[in-house]
């Protein structure tokens, strides 16, 4: 068995809403010995990976997987869950899984859910080590492996404390994207981003920071506000160690600044030897020093975020405070109330806690040797370490603090705060001993966005088959008229309210990233292609409103291992998978395919159709849905019972090239898009008059001749427009000139040419690398030729012997394969001695394919 590919999937994808990896396995000679022919295997599996028996599998419950592997399955499927189970283990839990086979024999796709990719790579690599171990009956060492990975994982994943806010945010339907290596994370989009590193926010201050790294400043700041502090300073030498105790008098404790929690402190010492000696020891191991009262008691670490003391821990007896193994998270925990300032509990209900099993340190067998004793927190001490830290300067601070009972005042107790520590480890709080984990990170949250849904930016996704770009090209028109600061990525550039930052296809998940994290965008509205669903998923976890504008037979069938139009489908609906419930699935009521593709969308649907009040329109109105339709040369907006006209249809007709189908049923899914935004109506209207005339489609004429350059890639589209021009130009000599794209299968540019065929008189096909040379479908007696057909080796080529061939009133259309194609044509028609001629009414608004 071997792997041949692996793929990172960033975002939802065609398996999975999570991030996951996608391996193309090849099982070489196991493809005829499933688990139960192979002698020793599944013991050997079950003896390694004792936790095997918990996954379900397609079964369903407990030891599902476990009677797979009696039965008899193969190793690909083996794999997933190995790999699964080894990222759970020595990470965090993961459940998702699947094992599908491909057109080749012996070949899977194996896709497997991660919270790293990185990591999720290794552990995929140790997984496969593992089985062909098994089935190869050699032993192999699975602690080794497991304390590797575990260790691995500290170093590439996010470490617990920033995971725990994560989680929590997701939680809330807050997305997040890591922005670094390290604890870097953005949560939500656009202008409504906040970026934490770990637990430092963007609203913590350096200041502040600056000011908790000195203790002596800060003991200073907390006395002036009337606060207890011990006394102490930090020592340089063991003279001044034994100096220092003698300026405090009584007993004294030597110590190194806290920080994580995880300070050495000596006994309560008095005499001279044994004060210069714990100096000594301490400053051997690199440390600062510091000489303080003892003050009796007991050590506490308070957590305050924002106006909240949240929680309090205190180290376990005989245990050492400081970076300790944390075990996996219980699957639901109820914690108890959080205490703030003015001792009022803050209710926070039932929460699943999915924080991470390596806490601060890389080990999953232990809880953190710490108490949590946030219910017996007096309320005075609450309000007197929420005061620390905001005297200090900082919204999330860890309050060391001593006292002989915490449920007394301060003041009472005889207690002091020690330190005020900024970037404090949640760690403690997420797995204490013998208690229930505190939900800190949702307490970040709530300081971070509220206790209301998080206000974030708007975000609307545009899928299918074709007329993508145009529809996002008048979508962002309508949200730039409502005066909304609009990020698009398209098919031939990026923009940030107006200005471009990108040139060229920006429908890759990298250039959606890049409008999400940009801090001035509140509405992004985004071009997904299917082909970039495929090979890293889509790029936001959420959206608002999903236009999805057809599917018909599909594109991009001929790329490998995508040989079926249903996963084309599962790549095209990904966006509508994560629409928020009180978001749209915009759909197109005349395609079969698109109206079914609700079946996993959480939020509401709205329907577009050309048709008019069709049957499926009728079906949801009647439900009391939405829908925006074409009723004669009207555009209506239906809403339950209540029809609006919107605007009439007359001036978007092109004098050249009328009102073509297509473009009218982008400018319905576009409508009916800004409506699910919440556009008002008058924006819409102002924003399709701003999109007119912006040179879309090109047109071309010299002496009577014409050229159109059109933004037709997919194969609905090339139908689409071959029917149009026939009814359009009746009487015309029509000639066409195709190249097919390199993705296509041998049937789909047989199609093409069947359809060129039909329609134009004459047609000159580019030889491709596609999996088949234009005309073979004539050859082999299944398309009949045009009156005129030749082939070309080049595009340049083709085109100058296609102008070569124009007479007065003949037409000749190119659809290119692509936006730098169609770009290099435009330019390559400049140079022919053509000119541009301006087209009108929807065929003026800009786009590419």
């Amino acid at each position: 068995m071997i792997i041949k590919q692996v793929r990172d999937l960033m975002g939802p994808n065609i398996w999975t809403n999570h991030c996951a990896i996608e391996a193309w396995v090849d099982l070489g000679k196991y493809e005829d010995f499933p688990s139960n022919t192979l002698p020793g295997f599944n013991q050997r599996l079950e003896r390694w990976l004792p936790g095997l028996i918990e996954h379900r599998c397609s079964i369903g419950e407990r030891g599902g997987f476990l009677k797979r592997l009696a039965d008899g399955t193969w190793l690909g499927h083996i794999l997933e869950h190995v790999t699964l189970e080894l990222q759970s283990l020595s990470h965090l839990p993961v459940g998702f899984g699947r094992a599908r086979e491909t057109s080749e024999r012996g070949v899977y796709k194996v896709a497997i859910e991660c919270r790293d990719a990185t990591f999720a790579r290794r552990c995929l690599d140790a997984a496969h080590r593992l089985v062909m171990a098994a089935a190869e009956q050699r032993e192999f060492d699975i602690q080794s492996e497991l304390a590797e990975l575990t260790e691995f994982a500290s170093k590439v994943c996010l470490s617990p404390s920033a995971q725990a806010i994560v989680s929590a945010a997701e939680a809330r339907g807050i997305p997040a994207i890591r922005l670094w290596s390290g604890d870097l994370v953005q949560l939500g989009y656009g202008s409504g981003q906040q970026r934490i590193g770990a637990t430092e926010t963007q609203q913590t201050g350096a200041v502040g920071q600056a000011i908790s790294q000195d203790w002596v400043l800060t003991r200073s700041l907390l006395s002036t506000v009337g606060l207890p502090v011990v006394e102490g300073r930090k020592v340089k030498s063991k003279e001044d160690a034994w100096l220092a105790a003698v300026e405090i008098e009584g007993l004294v404790v030597v110590r190194t600044p806290s920080g994580n929690f995880g300070d050495q402190s000596s006994e309560p010492l008095t005499g001279q030897a044994e004060i210069e000696a714990a100096y000594e020891r301490l400053h051997a191991q690199g440390n600062d020093v510091l000489v303080e009262r003892y003050i009796p008691g007991k050590r506490y670490r308070v957590l305050v975020v924002g106006d909240r003391a949240v929680a309090a821990s205190t180290p376990a007896a005989g245990e050492r405070a400081s970076v300790a193994p944390a075990s996996a998270p219980s699957a639901a925990n109820t914690p108890a109330p959080m205490l703030s300032a003015t001792s009022t509990p803050l209710a926070i209900g039932s929460v699943t806690l999915a924080s991470s099993a390596t806490l601060e340190s890389t080990s999953v067998d232990a809880a953190a040797p710490f108490h949590d004793v946030t219910e017996r927190m007096h309320p005075d001490v609450a309000a007197s370490c929420v005061l620390a830290a905001q005297t200090v300067g900082l919204d999330i601070a860890g309050v060391d603090l001593v006292t002989s009972d915490l449920a007394l005042t301060l003041h009472a107790s005889g207690g002091a705060i020690l330190e005020v520590v900024a970037r404090p480890s949640l760690r403690e709080y997420m797995r204490p001993l013998s208690s229930r984990p505190r939900p800190v990170g949702e307490a970040v949250v709530e300081h971070l966005f509220g206790v209301e849904e998080a206000i974030d930016c708007t975000v609307a996704a545009v899928s299918g088959t074709a007329g993508k770009t145009n529809v996002v090209g008048l979508l962002s028109a309508m949200a730039g008229a409502a005066s909304k600061r609009v990020g698009v990525a398209d098919s031939h550039r990026l923009t940030i309210a107006g200005r471009t930052i990108g040139q060229g296809d920006q429908t890759h998940f990298d250039a959606a990233r890049r409008v999400l994290t940009n801090p001035f965008v509140d509405t992004a509205i985004l071009e997904v292609d299917e082909s970039n669903v495929l090979d890293a998923g889509i790029a936001f976890g959420r959206c608002d409103v999903a236009i999805v504008t057809n599917l018909g037979q599909g594109d991009h069938l001929g790329r490998k291992y995508v040989e079926q139009l249903v996963t084309i489908r599962k790549a095209v609906r990904a966006p509508a998978d994560v629409v928020v419930p009180s978001g749209y699935a915009v759909l197109n009521a005349d395609d079969p395919e698109v109206i079914t593709m609700d079946e996993r969308c959480r939020g509401k649907l709205m329907y577009f159709s050309k048709r008019g009040i069709s049957a499926p329109v009728r079906e949801l109105v009647n439900k009391g849905g939405r829908a925006v339709v074409a009723v004669e040369d009207r555009v209506v907006y239906l809403d339950g019972g209540r029809t609006e006209e919107l605007f009439t249809l007359q001036r978007f007709a092109c004098p050249v090239l009328g009102l073509p189908p297509m473009l009218l049923e982008n400018l319905l899914a576009a409508t009916a898009g800004a409506i699910a935004l919440g556009l008002p109506r008058n924006a819409i209207v102002q924003g399709l008059e701003r999109a007119l005339g912006n040179d879309g489609i090109a047109l071309f004429e010299r002496d009577k001749r014409m050229v159109l350059v059109t933004p037709s890639r997919s194969l609905i589209a090339l139908g689409e427009w071959a029917a149009w021009l026939a009814k359009r130009f009746p009487s015309a000599r029509r000639l066409a000139l195709f190249e097919a794209p390199t993705d296509w299968r041998a049937d789909d540019v047989a199609s093409a040419e069947n359809v060129l065929f039909s329609q134009f008189f004459s047609v000159g096909l580019v030889r491709s690398s596609a999996g088949n040379t234009p005309s073979d479908a004539v050859a082999a007696g299944r398309s009949t030729a045009p009156a005129d057909l030749s082939t070309f080796e080049t595009l340049d080529a083709a085109l100058v012997d296609q102008i070569s061939r124009l007479g007065p009133e003949d037409l000749l259309f190119v659809p290119p394969v692509s936006s730098d194609q169609y770009r290099r044509l435009v330019s390559q028609l400049v140079e022919f001695g053509f000119g541009r001629r301006k087209t009108g009414g929807l065929a003026s608004v800009e786009s590419c394919r």
